[in-house]
């Protein structure tokens, strides 16, 4: 359907559509021993506000993380894309059974030197290999954060800004099929509920400082800006479309509304960089 609606993009909607389905596939196979948390330690950092954990606590799958980083290698060379190069020089490490581990490692401890040093090394790019890792170590990302959902059932419109999981800012909103207002985590796609007229980037919550953007023959998406901070959300509404919803193709499918806010002087919530590629 959006393919269809957005013909520009069809190349990179198929990527994303192969890359997507290979991480759900690989997601089935993850393999990660829990997290497990002092029973009294939920309640007393959700009321604080404080993670759960921090995103170097995580626990990863490092034989899953190796094969998906063979497909998004491989994903991206077929593409040929700006992060071919990079592509190529990833997997020569891979060929050579060289320890990728220290990849998945550095990444979640958001080690920028390291990324730094290891472009600098195979001559590629940093923010390229960065993403290579990330949607790597994505399906055991997302089962990882699953298991630490199931500590967080007392949560209920708490308003907070940072993910009650891992720490990290939304990258998008989303009203679900009753009108309820949840943010997506940028890094481990948690999902929680906030009330509708919230700040995800300051907190803000007077309607007078807070309006939204609406973009014509998209009734789905609008853009939730704050004239406090300037800082602005993507918001899908899945009860006006028919379509099912996987929340990140829908953040690549918007790039469109990314440009239209920042046109309009308004900063995203979320700076994309090594913990959140």
């Amino acid at each position: 359907a959006l393919k269809q609606r957005q013909t520009d993009l069809t190349v990179l909607l198929t990527f994303y559509e192969n890359l997507f389905q290979a991480q759900e596939a690989e997601k089935r196979q993850v393999r990660v021993d829990p997290i497990i948390l002092d029973a009294s330690i939920p309640a007393k950092k959700i009321t604080k506000e404080v993670p759960l954990v921090a995103p170097s606590e995580f626990h990863y799958d490092v034989s899953s993380c190796k094969r998906m980083l063979s497909v998004v290698c491989r994903l991206i060379k077929d593409t040929e894309n700006s992060m071919t190069a990079s592509a190529q020089a990833i997997q020569g490490l891979v060929d050579q059974d060289a320890q990728v581990d220290a990849l998945f490692d550095h990444l979640l401890k958001g080690d920028d030197a390291y990324f730094n040093d290891l472009a600098s090394n195979l001559h590629a790019d940093k923010a390229a290999i960065a993403f290579m890792a990330y949607h790597s170590i994505r399906p055991s990302l997302l089962v990882c954060a699953e298991q630490l959902a199931g500590y967080l059932e007392a949560e209920r419109e708490l308003n907070t800004r940072q993910c009650a999981v891992c720490g990290h800012l939304p990258v998008m909103a989303v009203f679900d099929k009753e009108g309820k207002r949840e943010l997506s985590c940028s890094f481990c796609e948690h999902r929680w509920p906030v009330r509708r007229l919230f700040c995800s980037y300051c907190g803000e919550t007077d309607a007078n400082q807070l309006q939204y953007l609406f973009i014509e023959l998209e009734s789905e998406y609008r853009i939730d800006v704050c004239n406090q901070c300037h800082h602005y959300l993507k918001t899908i509404d899945t009860r006006k479309t028919d379509r099912p919803i996987y929340l990140p193709l829908e953040q690549v499918a918007s790039l469109h509304l990314d440009l239209n806010a920042q046109e309009k002087g308004y900063q995203s919530v979320v700076t994309l960089s090594l913990d959140t590629a």
